[in-house]
């Protein structure tokens, strides 16, 4: 290991900083904790290398996000550039110089984008194909899973082998086999994330195996459950201490106290049982040989008051917690061992059942892949550690040679966030195991959340250990936070220190593990203390019956119905305050401080389920938010219509789609035109009720109305399921949003624009779904339903720009890596998921599999041992993650944190808060951590211990650390009704005062000077004539069409003027005629004007190169059709074979000679002065902009040659036709003639009109 160069006296770095970024040599860990700077350390010490010689595409930079890689790359390349600027060696500015343009191929990205690399250049190692297509779509992996399971699936049950016969008898469901299919699929993807997934599920029966059928001999047993069982009946055996502890010998309670020794003696014989694995005598000692004797209370007349109540807010207490927690430990001996070994065994059989269906479904799914060239995420980082794994013999692959010779070093990022199989990929292309190290990880285990991604936290607790004792690394802890307040932090840790330890958070959280305050910009001050924002459910439930908008005016949409509503509104109440009052807060940027803006706010939630509530809760009260990730597309009615039309074509025979068309906009039915329909015929679906009443004959008018409407829409759903057969998913979407007018319609509604565009969103992802492995409109239904399955919605994350004021709500997992001023930890009473150890069979990425046992033909179902060894360290580590997700949660605040529930009631709340208060130690027992189930609650045994609420709560803390720790925070808890009078107090939804008192006539006006001199001023504003009212009258850009009248004069000296006076016009010239709203527009044969622009739009795109025909013409028309850009109908109304014409004639022909240097669609603008354009306006200077689109010129000598073309029809006008052109477009094409001389600056030769109806070429002379 290198010496570290001296720390210079104006470095900013801490000690921890410049050591993480200066120290060679060896492999190493960076601990850095939230806020310590550890991306600015990985920059730095990627320049450090550079600046010693080394060149940036010598370093691997892994990341774990693109977003990530992309910013890195940024701070990489302006600290290069910051350090040429500043650098006074020539030879080190100049290197530093070579490394810009090579940052673009830097190897700075995530492992998968790097993985990609690796098999693009080595291919041929593994005979891996090179050309193939990565599936990055979720659901299109998951549709094909499914089309490969039930092929397996299919081809199992044909040969109905006796074993997985009884295993589906026995897991599945009655109804389908959907658990079955969820246990593959998982167990699948737990394999994959192991370096040899066919390895590990082959293993799984290892944790089933008992040779000797001697449960006290077997792994399970000896590993896992003897050590549990231990912790257990300590924690009995300490519960009861404590009990003994309290009583301190006293006389009268004598009684009690011997059957607290009879219960200790009792748990003192079972551990040792356990301890000497006498397991049949624990069953029949737990079964047949104790019972608890009958507790009784001290006699009143012989007990101390003051012992009394230590007896029953203390003592029993403890023993009633023991007892509780005996009674569930007594579950593990339900069975007798023999009976235990018994289950056991017979689960093993259907876990080598699972495994092996599992390892057949991997090997099919992995050949589907193959034949069709796809390739997955996963695959990716298999393919590679293919490549760069030795051989057999241990000889080092070529590629992994290649690499480590290539790198000098390898830096990840979120190194706490990897998996076992991504961590072998990279020690294959570092030298982590030689002597001199060159892997350097950072990373923050505290915060490691993605579980669910199967990221692997151990790997980087292993090291954490390991290195802490110098064995193959060195680690070093970054822990001075730079984000945050000390009040923040100081909490933090105060939390921290009671709940997070090895036994339950993976992590001791020590002095190394605390946060370390480092920002001394920040000045302290009581008012940023944490806050505690607690909803009271128990209130709302009596407060329901009436409720409290009786006693003041806010509207009723905010009624409070539910916790949820409660707490967003709570959350709201306390938002306007601190708006209101400005709150000040410190800008980092401007290095001031400021009053608090909405922008400075964040909400995190556990999950994005009230994201919908609080977005329309908070518009009720005026604040301005932006939803990150709003889950409601799908849900959305212009999109549920359009998937149940798309249902009913591909299949009619469904009532609930099938009737949500009938009565949507498409048809517009009612409930009695439905009822009508029904009744036809009760005993079939509504789609044959509803053909019966088409052929059903009628004599009244109502009915034959209905049945004419009912025979169009079948009829058009014929030809819409005729046309699904045989065209594209996106071209059905397209005809039915074409022939419904659908997406006009609901472009008139309210919230129009929003309408449209998820409909367009729809369409969107039809174009991409025909660009996966499937086809077809039953795939693409499956395909949509499966999203929604799997919580995936089209609408993108609305992007979160700093400029918008508004609170922004986001996912805790969405905020890691962010900060923000003032952070509300929202919905914190949400119990934890517990679906990972809870339910019928548990994975685990180490122990394997747990499954529950079960006996289908007697119906009897049991726990398993295994299974329950899985089940504990399954909790453990989800607790341990949720841990972490807290600690996410809470640093991301910089300045003022609000942690926000609910709780029965405040009486409620201590009463359950007040457990943790006898602890002696300061860490809160693991079993009473292990036993809550929210933040809440975690929270709240925390602060309970504080001095700060030694008020609320009935009894003493015994450690005088936790209780006088330096930490401030406050607790409030809201009723509705307190809500409520807060939110009428900051006058939500009210108008001011005033304005009622104005509308009224009360207001009362005191007159005096100062006010008469008011008025008189204001009246002066009122009165003054604005000397440039003229140019409001009309707009400074008009169009050609506009103002082309101007040109109608045959001298062009002088200019006609535009008379504005004739009608009041604002803002431009233009007609008074607005065009009817396209959803209102009757079906009518396309007009002339729109059979020329399509004219114009075919002759601006046509190809001159080619040879212009009529049929050439029509197959280009045709095409257009085609792509959408050209309605049909007016397709037809389009004169090709005139056209064809006048290309035939003298000019037509010139035109297709000059194609070279033609110029078409030119766009123009040209000034003019107002008052040479309209009357009236003789005073007025403003200039005119004047904006228009010449069709076409080309260059003739010295001069152009200018054209546009005209549909007009005028041959019937005869003789007089061409007189008449001149007389509509003489003044439009003079002035075409002058902007086009001033855009060139080139004089205009020749001007003329193409009149398409004459096929002529008709002059204008200036």
């Amino acid at each position: 290991m290198a010496d570290l160069p001296m720390k210079t006296k104006d470095s900013l770095f801490t000690d921890q900083q410049w050591e993480a970024i200066h120290t060679t040599g060896t492999n190493l860990l960076i601990s850095a904790s939230a806020g310590s700077g550890k991306t600015m350390v990985l920059v730095n010490r990627i320049i450090e290398h550079i600046k010693k010689g080394m060149s940036i595409d010598e370093l691997l930079v892994v990341t774990f996000t693109n977003a990530a890689a992309k910013e890195m790359k940024q701070r990489v390349q302006s600290t290069i550039q910051k350090e040429i600027n500043s650098d006074p060696d020539p030879q080190t500015r100049h290197h530093l110089v070579q490394q810009i343009p090579k940052l673009g191929h830097a190897d700075i990205s995530t492992l998968h984008s790097f993985c990609l690399q690796v098999i693009e250049r080595y291919y041929y190692l593994i005979d891996f194909d090179p050309v193939f297509r990565q599936l990055t779509d979720d659901t299109e992996i998951e549709l094909i899973k499914e089309e490969v399971w039930e092929e397996l699936l299919e081809n199992l049950y044909e040969k109905r082998e006796d074993s997985f016969i009884q295993f589906m008898e026995t897991y599945s469901g009655s109804r389908n086999d959907d658990q079955v299919t969820e246990m593959v699929f998982q167990l699948h993807d737990f394999s994959r994330a192991h370096e040899e997934p066919t390895h590990w599920l082959n293993s799984l029966t290892n944790l089933y195996d008992i040779p000797t059928e001697k449960l006290e001999e077997a792994d399970i047993y000896q590993k896992y459950l003897k050590e549990q069982f231990i912790e257990e009946i300590d924690y009995f055996i300490q519960l009861i201490d404590q009990a003994l502890e309290l009583t301190n010998h006293e006389e009268s309670l004598e009684k009690q106290i011997k059957i607290f020794e009879e219960d200790r003696s009792h748990y003192v014989k079972l551990k040792s049982l356990i301890e000497h694995d006498h397991l049949n005598e624990i069953y029949q000692l737990i079964n047949v040989g104790f019972k608890f004797s009958r507790l009784t209370a001290p006699r009143k007349k012989t007990t101390p008051e003051e012992v009394m109540e230590i007896y029953r807010e203390e003592i029993k207490p403890l023993r009633d917690e023991a007892k509780e927690a005996y009674t569930k430990f007594k579950a593990n001996f339900a069975l007798s061992p023999d009976k235990q070994v018994e289950i056991i065994q017979a689960t093993k059989i259907h876990v080598e059942v699972l495994a092996d269906m599992t390892n057949q479904f991997s090997k099919n799914y992995q050949q589907y892949k193959r034949e069709r060239k796809l390739v997955d995420f996963n695959d990716l980082e298999h393919l590679t550690l293919q490549i760069l794994k030795n051989d057999e013999e241990g000889k080092i692959s070529e590629a992994s040679r290649y690499y480590q010779n290539k790198f000098k070093e390898v830096l990840v990022d979120e190194y706490q966030d990897i998996n076992a199989l991504q961590e072998a990929i990279l020690l294959s292309l570092s030298h982590s195991k030689d002597t001199t190290g060159n892997y350097f990880m950072v990373g923050d285990v505290k915060q490691s959340i993605y579980g669910f991604r199967l990221a692997d936290p151990s790997l980087f607790l292993s090291k954490y250990k390991e290195y802490a004792e110098g064995n193959s690394g060195k680690r070093i802890i970054l822990a001075e936070n730079f984000r945050s307040r000390k009040s923040i932090l100081s909490f933090t840790n105060y939390i921290f220190t009671q709940l997070m330890d090895i036994e339950v958070g993976n992590l001791d959280y020590d002095k190394n593990a605390e946060l370390v305050y480092g920002n001394s910009d920040f000045i302290e001050d009581e008012k940023y203390a944490t806050e505690l924002l607690i909803y009271e459910k128990e209130n709302n439930e009596k407060e329901n019956e009436q409720s409290i908008n009786e006693e003041n005016e806010i509207s009723n949409e905010l009624d409070i119905t539910t916790k949820t509503t409660g707490e967003i509104l709570m959350v709201a109440t306390r938002i306007k305050e601190l708006i209101q009052e400005k709150f000040e807060i410190y800008d980092k940027e401007e290095k001031q401080m400021r009053p608090l803006e909405y922008r400075d706010i964040v909400l995190l939630t556990p999950t994005k389920k009230n994201n919908v509530e609080i977005q329309e809760i908070f518009q009720e009260v005026a604040i301005p938010s932006i939803i990150n990730e709003t889950p409601n597309f799908f849900q959305t009615t212009e999109v549920t219509i359009m998937m149940s039309l798309l249902k009913i074509i591909d299949n009619p025979q469904q009532d609930i789609p099938f009737v949500a068309i009938l009565r949507s906009p498409i048809v517009g039915l009612d409930e009695i035109d439905l009822t009508y329909i029904r009744l036809q015929d009760k005993q079939v679906n509504f789609y044959e009720a509803t053909l019966a009443y088409a052929e059903a004959s009628f004599e009244d008018p109502k009915n034959i109305h209905l049945q004419k409407k009912i025979q169009a829409f079948l009829r058009n759903l014929n030809r819409w399921r005729e046309y699904a057969r045989k065209h594209r998913v996106v071209e059905l979407i397209r005809l039915l949003y074409k022939e419904t007018d659908y997406l006009q319609y609901v472009g008139g509604l309210s919230g129009g624009k929003q309408r449209r565009a998820n409909l367009e969103a729809l369409y969107e992802r039809a174009a991409s779904y025909e660009n996966t492995s499937f086809k077809g409109l039953y795939r693409f239904i499956r395909f949509i339903d499966k999203m929604q399955e799997k919580d995936k919605d089209l609408v993108e994350p609305i992007s979160i720009l700093s400029e918008q004021n508004a609170v922004r709500v986001m996912t805790i997992h969405a905020s890691k890596g962010l900060e923000f001023p003032v952070v509300f930890l929202m919905d914190m009473s949400k119990r934890f998921n517990a679906s990972d150890w809870t339910g019928t069979y548990i994975f685990d990425r180490k122990l394997g599999v747990g499954l529950e046992y079960k006996n289908p033909e007697n119906f009897v179902k049991a726990s398993t041992l295994v299974s329950e060894a899985i089940k504990t360290v399954k909790k453990q580590n989800g607790y341990a993650e949720q841990m972490r997700l807290l600690y996410v949660a809470l640093t991301r605040a910089e300045q003022k944190l609000f942690l926000v529930g609910s709780m029965e009631s405040k009486d409620k709340a201590f009463d359950l808060w007040n457990k943790g208060n006898s602890r002696i130690d300061h860490l809160l027992s693991a079993r009473l951590r292990l036993q809550t189930n929210n933040f809440m609650d975690w929270i709240g045994l925390a602060i309970a211990r504080h001095q700060l609420v030694e008020n609320e709560v009935s009894s003493l803390q015994k450690n005088k650390q936790i209780k006088n720790y330096p930490v401030q925070f406050s607790c409030h808890f809201y009723s509705d009704e307190h809500i409520m009078e807060e939110l009428q107090e900051l006058n939500v939804n009210e108008e001011p005062a005033w304005v009622s008192e104005l509308t009224d006539n009360k207001m009362q006006l005191s007159i005096n000077k100062e006010t008469e001199h008011v008025i008189d001023q204001a009246m002066a504003i009122i009165e003054h004539d604005y000397p440039y009212q003229l140019s409001t009258i009309t707009t400074n850009y008009q169009s050609v069409s506009e103002v082309k009248q101007l040109f109608e004069e045959p001298n062009n000296e002088k200019l006609a003027k535009i008379d504005w006076t004739d009608e009041p016009r604002i803002n431009r010239y233009t007609t008074n005629l607005l065009e009817r709203p396209k959803f209102l527009q009757e079906e009518t044969s396309p007009k002339s004007a729109e059979i020329g622009q399509a004219t114009h739009f075919l002759l601006q795109n046509i190809d001159f190169s080619q040879k212009i025909t009529k049929e050439s013409l029509e197959v280009a028309i045709q095409q257009m059709v085609e792509e959408g850009v050209m309605r049909e109908e007016v397709a037809h109304g389009i004169d090709t074979e005139k056209i064809d014409q006048y290309f035939q004639t003298s000019f037509g022909q010139e035109i297709i000679k000059h194609q070279a240097d033609l110029e078409k669609e030119v766009l123009f603008s040209l000034m003019m002065e107002a008052r040479d354009v309209f009357t009236g306006m003789e005073t007025v200077a403003d200039p005119i902009l004047i904006h228009g689109i010449i069709d076409g010129y080309f260059k003739r000598g010295d001069g152009l040659v200018l054209f546009d073309y005209k549909t007009d029809h005028v041959a019937h006008l005869g003789l007089q036709a061409e007189e008449e052109l001149v007389r509509r477009y003489r003044g439009q094409l003079i002035l075409y003639k002058q902007a086009l001389e001033s855009i060139t600056h080139l004089p205009v030769v020749e001007t003329n009109i193409i009149s398409l109806d004459l096929t002529k070429t008709i002059s204008i002379n200036p």
